[in-house]
């Protein structure tokens, strides 16, 4: 059967919320009265509509057909914009321009938290619950960017450089993709969820300004101001659309997906992310239900298909009709019973097992021969290894010599009493050179066993034309989740009087050694010498 799909959007000029049906038909007006309403989204987990009214400095509520109007936030906004809401941890996410910062707060209003300052001019957020991030985009002149932090607002990385006042994007977890538009060129453009590979999808004749993707059917649709519009195509750029035009100041979007709940063979949507085909089976979400058969489920939101008893979460495949499973971030538990699944930690499995050493193998090995083999790959790391930096994005901070000017972005060319660098007023700041901003690396030294030109790289699926650019590093587990965040890496850091070589992830971590628990290799890619 069909699914109920909605698009919601606010209006400048009129003052209210309007949503319609994906084909176009039956438009409504559900929230009427307010002043400049931006930030719109639709909560699957609540079936409720979240919005801000820049007007009046609020963030407010109300079901999905406008009734029952409420206010969660009433104060501390300046310049509100896009709001997103963190549907595991119940937590309403927003950027405020003017205040220039992120704040949360619980999804009644309370508990509000400053999560990151000190940024330029926020535009419009997401949240990744399944990678513990969150999204956004920032608008100044030379400083536009796409931008993310964890979810606490620490590890605050810029992805994305030189673009031209981005605002409205979305996420991809199925295939990890960012989608988001970039305003002043006019384009809606896709990259992977570190920033990485970035390519446009389309360009529009107006600025686009809210982005939403549909996995359901293959569809991207956005917003377009001046001339106002609203507008879809594939996921590839593919058969662009207009579904309406003529809008008078639309801004933002969110799209919903209606549950459909029944017994039968069912084609469920769950947070309207991604299409999830199940057999024969009653399903109630956010771990309130159960599945027949013996199936638990508590679910928030990864990427999840089941299809004749084979499951994937998260890229973890399993093929096994009696299996227990418990996933925590990368922590993966596999046991034999009746198939539960348990996200974020939220439940933990029982009577979990593991396969013993077998007494009757013809060949034993022993753990104390296993630590033995651990210690000396140790000492070849610890004592052989080269020093590789690792070198992470620059952390932006306002200047600390000079007053910056709110509205151009950029320094007044007043000196900041007590910073480091007196000036005349009126010259350019010589602590920032003008910019108003600072940006100060980050890096980190850890030991590798190195290869260049491994022989191995076909085994691991890298297909590169001259194999003589790759370089394999091998070192401890513990330094996976700096690997992965790491921008580039310096792999001659050692040899001071020679030009780095400076490389970038192409595969990995992949986990490494006999037990599989103590060291990972990683594949670079040289891009300079």
């Amino acid at each position: 059967m069909p699914l109920d799909q909605l698009i919601y959007w606010g209006d400048f000029s009129s003052d209210y919320i309007e949503r319609i049906n994906i084909d176009g038909s039956d438009r409504q007006v559900v929230v009427s009265g307010l002043s400049i309403p931006q930030g719109i989204y639709a909560s699957h987990k609540d079936q409720k509509l979240y919005w801000i009214d820049r007007g009046t400095d609020k963030i407010q509520r109300s079901d999905l057909n406008g009734s029952g109007i409420i206010d969660i936030v009433i104060s501390g906004l300046v310049d509100p914009k896009g709001i997103y809401l963190d549907n595991v941890n119940d937590k309403i996410y927003w950027v405020d321009a003017f205040l220039h910062n992120i704040k949360r707060c619980n999804l009644d209003g309370s508990n509000i938290e400053v999560i990151v300052s000190g940024l330029s001019y926020p535009e419009d957020i997401i949240v990744d619950n399944i990678h513990s991030k969150i999204y956004w985009t920032q608008s100044d002149d030379p400083n536009d960017a796409l931008m993310r932090s964890n979810l606490d607002g620490s590890d605050v990385e810029i992805l994305i450089s030189g673009l031209s006042n981005p605002a409205g994007l979305d996420i991809d977890l199925a295939n990890s993709k960012i989608y988001f538009g970039d305003g002043f060129n006019k384009l809606i453009r896709r990259c992977n969820l570190d920033g990485s590979s970035l390519i446009t999808i389309t360009t529009t004749t107006g600025f686009p300004d809210g982005v939403r993707i549909d996995l359901i059917n293959g569809k991207i649709y956005w917003i377009e101001i001046s001339p106002g519009g609203l507008y879809k195509s594939d996921l590839d750029g593919q058969n662009k659309a207009a579904i309406l035009t003529g809008l008078s100041s639309p801004a933002r979007l969110d799209l919903i997906t209606l549950p459909t709940i029944h017994s039968g063979t069912i084609n469920l949507n769950i947070f309207g992310d991604i299409l999830f085909p199940f057999n024969d089976v009653n399903l109630f979400i956010h771990g309130k239900g159960l599945f027949n058969n013996n199936i638990n489920l508590i679910m928030t939101y990864p990427s999840f298909y089941i299809s004749d008893l084979d499951l994937n979460i998260g890229g973890y495949d399993i093929d096994n009709n009696n299996i227990n499973l418990f996933i925590s971030n990368n922590f993966t538990i596999f046991t034999s019973g009746y198939p539960h699944l348990f996200i974020k930690g939220l439940s933990q499995p029982n009577n979990i097992a593991c396969p013993i050493l077998d007494p009757a193998a013809s060949i034993q090995i022993s753990d104390e021969l296993i630590d033995i083999y651990q210690s000396r790959i140790d000492a070849l790391i610890n004592q052989i290894g080269k020093n590789v930096l690792l070198e992470f994005d620059p952390i932006i901070q306002p200047c600390t010599n000079c007053e910056l000017d709110t509205v151009r972005k950029k320094s007044t060319g007043i000196y900041k009493i007590g910073g480091p660098i007196p000036f005349d007023r009126g010259r350019k700041c010589p602590y920032c050179k003008g910019y108003g901003i600072l940006q100060m690396s980050v890096t980190k030294c850890i030991k590798c066993l190195i290869k260049w030109n491994p022989r191995e790289i076909e085994d691991y699926g890298i297909d590169v034309e001259n194999a003589i650019d790759i370089v394999r590093l091998k070192t401890f587990l513990t330094d996976a989740d700096d690997l992965i965040r790491a921008r580039t890496t310096i792999v001659n850091y050692d040899i001071q009087d020679q030009l780095h070589l400076r490389t970038i992830l192409i595969k990995g971590p992949m986990i490494n050694g006999l037990r599989e628990s103590r060291y990972l290799v990683t594949f670079w890619q040289l891009i300079g010498r």
